[in-house]
């Protein structure tokens, strides 16, 4: 994915996989904030580089895939009092005109949202946003699809501190690798002797980690992506756990086995949506870890209700749903007398108890 005019060659598979992640995203998150009472009277969509539209085959980049979905659900925003508006912007003025017939093409200039397009760098068009995307009645979805990883970075401390916001954002990891021993890159890391090439993603996730805020929750998520010798990557971010519920649902079903990588990150020798048992039985490395430690912590009394089990989940990058089996196996031997078996975010406030024995 070398940085030149996107629209002049075809998309790679990887980055096809990054945008269906996009899209599959964007899908779960929208009706959250359409649906029921509505707290948040203001939804901002942006994609601070959307570029011209699509690739040289016709094919949908960010912009149009995120309008796609605004279209799936524009019966329920025109019959709704939230107001929508979808910002798309991009450095070129040429890329962004592009864009903008390719949305009058599609249609999409008549959805019930307000569409604003900008030919602005990165930095200058998010801190024209930044004080509407700090408002505390606005639900933000923000797209970074950068090159590299400085654009993120200039900005990760501002957008984690924005109320009700969930970011993906695109990185390059192999740049962290390939050039740890450089001053600039170094003070990323969270130590001086990265991971194996093929997890350079993980150290990139490490190295936000490191600059979340303490005084408040925030999850961060990863997908890693190969193309050829190199690996990119997409980071996320909510400060909500159904957000980080939503992100690796989204994962997962891209990726069958780990949830986070469209190549083996895990050198399991198998990955995608292959078949996730082994050759001699049994399931993925990550998945066994993941149970082996929330029965431990079950037995222990470390894990008392679901939220427990929720955090538990997003440590391991899996899904809620990758707790049932180990709740279902205590509750036959009498650890625990919980009548669910799936962990749901949506009583974050209120969690509902394991009832250890």
């Amino acid at each position: 994915m070398p940085k030149q005019e996107i629209d002049e060659k075809p998309f790679s598979e990887s980055t096809l996989t990054k945008l269906d992640l996009f899209q599959r995203y964007a899908r779960e998150w929208l009706p959250v904030f359409l649906g029921g009472q509505i707290r948040f009277p203001e939804i901002n969509i942006c994609d601070f580089f959307s570029g011209s539209g699509t690739d040289s085959e016709g094919r949908w980049g960010s912009a149009l895939r995120l309008l796609s979905v605004i279209q799936e659900y524009r019966g329920l925003i025109a019959n709704n009092p939230v107001k929508v508006r979808v910002f798309l912007s991009d450095k070129s003025k040429t890329k962004i005109a592009r864009l903008m017939e390719r949305i009058k093409a599609e249609k999409f200039d008549r959805l019930p949202v307000e569409i604003i397009t900008e030919a602005l760098p990165f930095e200058v068009c998010f801190g024209l946003l930044q004080p509407r995307l700090a408002r505390p009645e606005a639900a933000n979805l923000l797209i970074v699809d950068q090159y590299g990883v400085k654009h993120l970075d200039s900005t990760f401390d501002a957008i984690v501190q924005c109320p009700t916001t969930d970011f993906l954002a695109f990185v390059s990891s192999s740049w962290f690798q390939r050039f740890h021993s450089l001053p600039e890159v170094a003070r990323y890391l969270v130590d001086h002797r990265p991971e194996a090439y093929h997890l350079a993603h993980r150290v990139a996730l490490d190295a936000y980690r490191k600059r979340l805020p303490q005084v408040r929750k925030y999850y961060l998520g990863e997908f890693s992506l190969k193309s050829g010798s190199n690996i990119y990557g997409v980071v996320f971010g909510s400060a909500h756990p159904l957000g980080m519920s939503k992100f690796l649902k989204s994962a997962w079903q891209l990726d069958g086995t780990n949830g986070s990588a469209n190549f083996d990150v895990e050198r399991e020798g198998i990955f995608g949506n292959q078949n996730q048992q082994f050759l001699f039985g049994g399931t993925p490395k990550k998945v066994e870890v993941f149970e082996s430690e929330l029965e431990r912590a079950i037995r222990d009394k470390t894990c008392c209700h679901e939220m427990d089990i929720l955090e538990l989940c997003f440590q391991h990058g899996v899904i809620p749903q990758h707790a049932s089996s180990v709740l279902k196996k205590l509750k036959k031997e009498g650890v625990h007398q919980a009548t669910w078996w799936v962990p749901d975010p949506k009583h974050h406030s209120q969690p509902r108890p394991l009832h250890l024995s």
